[in-house]
């Protein structure tokens, strides 16, 4: 029964918060971030697409061909994907999004619940701390667009597996397989959720370890190993060919493609609400609001109640071990979180933090510090619970159940989302539904506007043609010329730049010979059979620009105007 409750609650609420979407599932994205939302929308369906047709989803040049896009460097969601395909065939690839974003939320409530009950005797308790966190606002803020993130039910589940190792109630190999199994899966779901839960379980391993001495016992030690060999084992089976085209096949790279800066947490922040909760001042959203890195990296807030609650709870409950283990990890996800430069009110001092060293080191280069949040809304909502099971154990009843009631209402508050506001999607054109018809199958398309992180739309045309064409450009990671990693990779060619200007500006460049020259060459490197002009702002001085520079007018085709037979082939990746 509490099982069936505290599942049937959090979907319900992840329900509330996602409502507008279901108004309209397979024509709304999230708004405040549409063009991650199509990014997702667009790796579902392709995920789909490689399911039915047995294309390589880890490699493939679907998207910025000819050169391609290594998923692993990217937020391509295959497990989910694959797992959805039936949805995505049976409906389409929004409301696959829509279904995992709920799911997602909900599984990391339960996953949560399953975790705290560990740490309390109470159900009640333990339900309050799993709401707290599956729809934390870490959680809330990641649903804006950044669906791999907002499911986060492989971190609790990675710290039950490994406290259960650590007590000795099963066998270590068979929690090892279970370990890995879940390694495997998080690793082709999410890198960063899984780093998170890499991070949480070092971390509490050897806070345990420097608090807790007498309890690091041989026979511990050994199951750890144990367990961990056996999942390493199991990850490297199930994973171990993802793992080597991330790190020794083609499109390999290193760092981070952002400025890591604008992804530190702000002191203010953990206790100043977005725009996007109910108890928000005007004060509140502006400041919220003018945050570097944007809505959905707006992770640290947890209201005023819950950080007291928390901190109360931390220094009452030092001399229990668990207590004292939840405090001092989730100080330290807080003070990771603040990334390398203290932050106080939009104002970067130059105040030594622990990530200034650690984002140096492998690995630690590509994260960003601010998602650290998600650690910390964990360990609050273990305090939280903690401090609402103490409260239920102790006093008259009458009391302890109305007061206990209180502190909870005055934690929840605070922290009640909005719905998710929604963004409908423009009209697919219907050329790409039926475009077989105007090129062959497998042809490489040149889209206009000319797809880039910001000019999304092109890749919700491509997923409504099922990947029936490549196309040059898109929405990926990949590396620049020394390795390093940038959104869109080593930049645009020639010919994308105008196109991508032109659409921004409606400004065209004359053409010259030199300009004819470029874009030949670049229609020759990309391998183009196709251009195809979809709706546009400018869409006039695009044509215009087209025209003079193939040589010939275009054909109308279902809402778009072609250019078909170009017919070059591609150079080398």
């Amino acid at each position: 029964a509490p099982w069936l409750l505290v599942g049937g609650i959090a979907l319900g609420c992840a329900i509330y918060l996602t409502w507008h979407l279901w108004a309209a599932p397979s024509r709304r994205v999230t708004a405040g971030n549409p063009n991650d939302s199509r990014l997702y929308v667009w790796y579902l369906q392709h995920a789909a697409w490689c399911v039915t047709h047995g294309h390589n989803p880890f490699v493939f040049t679907t998207m910025n061909a000819p050169a391609g896009i290594n998923a692993m460097w990217n937020t391509s969601i295959i497990v989910p994907g694959v797992l959805l395909t039936p949805v995505t065939l049976l409906a389409n690839a929004s409301v696959s999004y829509d279904v995992l974003l709920v799911g997602g939320i909900t599984v990391a409530t339960v996953a949560a619940f399953a975790l705290l009950r560990r740490f309390v005797r109470n159900d009640v308790a333990a339900a309050i701390g799993a709401l707290l966190y599956g729809f934390s606002p870490a959680v809330v803020a990641a649903g804006i667009g950044h669906l791999s993130l907002a499911m986060t039910a492989a971190i609790p589940v990675v710290l039950l597996l490994v406290e259960q190792i650590v007590v000795g109630q099963r066998r270590p190999v068979v929690l090892g397989v279970v370990l890995g199994v879940v390694t495997a899966a998080q690793l082709l779901t999410g890198e960063e959720v899984l780093f998170q839960a890499g991070v949480a379980v070092v971390v509490v391993l050897v806070v345990a370890g420097l608090t807790a001495v007498r309890d690091v016992t041989w026979i511990r030690l050994r199951r750890l190993a144990v367990a961990g060999a056996t999942a390493l084992v199991v990850t490297l089976v199930l994973a171990g060919y993802p793992l080597w085209m991330q790190f020794f096949g083609r499109l390999q790279q290193h760092g981070s493609p952002f400025t890591t800066s604008y992804f530190e947490t702000d002191l203010r922040g953990f206790y100043t609400p977005s725009g996007s909760y109910w108890l928000a001042t005007q004060s509140s959203k502006h400041f919220a609001a003018a945050y570097g890195g944007g809505a959905p990296e707006y992770m640290a807030y947890l209201g005023i109640p819950v950080l007291v609650v928390a901190i109360i709870t931390g220094l009452v409950g030092w001399r229990h071990q668990r207590v004292r283990l939840v405090f001092v990890a989730g100080l330290i996800a807080a003070v990771l979180s603040l990334g390398a430069d203290l932050l106080v009110g939009g104002v970067h001092h130059d105040v030594w933090l622990p990530w200034r060293t650690l984002q140096q080191l492998p690995v630690f280069e590509a994260a960003l510090a601010n998602r650290f949040a998600i650690l910390t809304a964990l360990a609050a909502a273990a305090l939280v619970a903690i401090a609402l099971d103490w409260l239920l154990r102790h006093g008259r009843a009458a009391a302890r159940v109305g007061f206990t009631a209180v502190v909870a209402a005055a934690c929840l508050a605070p922290l009640v989302p909005k719905p998710y506001a929604a963004l409908a999607t423009p009209p697919v054109p219907d050329f790409f539904r039926d475009v077989t018809h105007w090129v062959p199958r497998g042809s490489t398309v040149l889209v206009v506007p000319f797809p880039t992180a910001r000019k999304t739309e092109p890749l919700m045309w491509q997923a409504a043609a099922d990947m029936a064409f490549r196309m040059p450009g898109g929405f990926f990671i990949g590396p620049a010329g020394t390795g390093q990693a940038y959104i869109g990779g080593p930049g645009l060619r020639p010919t994308a730049a105008e196109l991508t200007d032109i659409a921004a500006s409606g400004d065209a460049p004359p053409v010259t010979d030199q300009v004819r020259e470029s874009f030949a060459a670049d229609v020759h490197y990309w391998g183009v059979d196709a251009v195809a002009l979809g709706p546009a702002t400018y869409r006039a001085q695009l044509a215009s620009f087209l025209t003079k520079l193939i040589g010939r007018t275009p054909t109308s085709a279902g809402g778009v105007l072609l250019w078909s037979g170009l017919g070059s082939t591609p150079t080398a990746p």
